[in-house]
């Protein structure tokens, strides 16, 4: 038999008995404590009742204070097998006589208790002359249910086996043997040849195995049909991945852009000017070819975000980008080194050229007619690479020649050797 088979026959079968037995468990254990209760309000019933047969032989126990009869009163009441201890007392609550057996000799006064009142009527007045307790304890209640609870369990007990018996005969029969040869076709289907399977199944009713083969037939026939079909959509799909991956590779390009240019400006980005910096060095030390760094601040540039507002702020960084970008060599690399400040690196420019550059460059800002503002300068730090240098050492160095620049008074050139 197929595992899968087995293992959902098996469980359910198991289940459904493990519920049968669970119902079947409760109902005998309500049953037996139905049969508990019932025997203790018994037992307290009888207890009373040898306590009435005895009350007038007590009575004129107590009367006399006989405690030879007292005594022969309790062994009386002892002797009965549901009474388990025998207590007597007198008006003061004295004991005169206290009898148990052997067996709950210390646990009686945990036991069921009957305590009656002896009284005796003298002159129309009943006189209190003391009590009689009798004790019986939870053992003689098991011991009068113990036959009728073995008959109920053994009563279920065999029930339970026929139904055990004849839940398997009927999973085997009904569940287990028709899923099994469904579950047996199913996994000889071919599926080269759709067209000569079809699983068959036959019962006189209709039954969810019978909606299970119509539902297996009619998927191979959908199968059988679409077929053909998913070859043709496998071309498609085939076009579709080759045009999704160009498309794929055109975004990789569009967002390695993004990662290196500034959003703002279009100029390149912090990170990359920090390897287009670090590429240089690597070129200059190997072909000992020279190369300079000018570092730009916009002078004043937070009475322009104050003043007219970061928008026309904005607008400054745009427009002076492109002059930038207009005015340097192609050769040069131009990036914003961040907020108001930019990095220009120019290869094979020497001492002589920078200057040059650099000059031309603050000129340049301060004619240009920039957007709103009009007018505006900048202070610019230059240097020229030694052959000792790392990126550090000269961002460090035109960082100090941008630094002096504005603190001669900005609107100038200022070199750090």
């Amino acid at each position: 038999m197929n595992k899968a088979v087995k293992s959902i026959t098996y469980q359910s079968l198991i289940y459904i008995l493990l519920i049968y037995l669970l119902v079947t468990s409760v109902v005998t254990a309500i049953h037996f404590l139905i049969e508990i209760e019932t025997e203790k309000k018994l037992l307290k019933t009888e207890l009373k009742a040898l306590t009435h047969a005895t009350n007038r032989s007590i009575t004129n126990a107590l009367w006399d204070m006989n405690h030879i009869q007292i005594e022969a009163e309790a062994n009386a009441l002892i002797s009965f097998p549901i009474v388990k201890a025998v207590k007597i007392t007198d008006n003061k609550n004295i004991t005169l006589t206290q009898m148990s057996s052997d067996y709950i000799c210390k646990s009686c006064e945990d036991s069921f208790l009957v305590e009656t009142h002896i009284e005796k009527e003298l002159f129309n007045k009943k006189v209190y002359l003391g009590k009689v307790l009798l004790y019986s304890n939870f053992e003689v209640v098991l011991n009068r249910v113990k036959v009728n609870f073995t008959l109920i369990l053994f009563s279920a007990l065999i029930k339970s086996a026929l139904l055990v018996i004849l839940f398997i005969i009927a999973f085997r029969k009904y569940l287990s043997t028709p899923l099994e040869s469904i579950v047996t076709q199913i996994d000889n289907v071919d599926i080269d040849n759709l067209q000569k399977n079809r699983i068959e199944y036959e019962s006189k009713y209709a039954n969810e195995l019978t909606v299970l083969k119509n539902s297996v037939n009619e998927m191979l026939e959908k199968i059988e049909e679409q077929f053909d079909s998913l070859q043709e959509n496998e071309k498609i799909l085939q076009e579709k991945v080759k045009q999704r991956t160009k498309e794929l590779e055109q975004k990789n390009k569009e967002l390695e852009t993004l990662a290196i240019t500034d959003s703002l400006t279009s100029l390149f980005n912090r990170r990359k000017l920090d390897e287009k910096l670090r590429n240089e060095l690597l070129r200059a030390q190997r072909i000992k070819n020279d190369f300079s760094v000018v570092m730009l601040d916009i002078d004043h540039f937070k009475r322009v975000n104050d003043t007219y507002g970061h928008q026309v702020g904005d607008m400054v960084l745009v427009e002076l980008a492109k002059l930038l970008k207009e005015v340097t060599r192609e050769i040069d690399i131009v990036g914003r080194w961040g907020g108001e400040e930019f990095l220009i690196i120019c290869p094979g420019t020497d001492l002589k050229g920078l200057i040059k550059l650099a000059d031309s460059l603050q000129e340049i800002i301060q004619r240009h007619a920039f957007p709103t503002v009009k007018e505006i300068t900048a202070s610019l730090g230059i240097t020229v690479y030694n052959y000792d240098d790392d990126i550090n050492s000269i961002v460090s160095r035109v960082d100090k020649a941008l630094y002096k620049a504005k603190v001669n008074g900005r609107n100038r050139v200022e070199l750090e050797y």
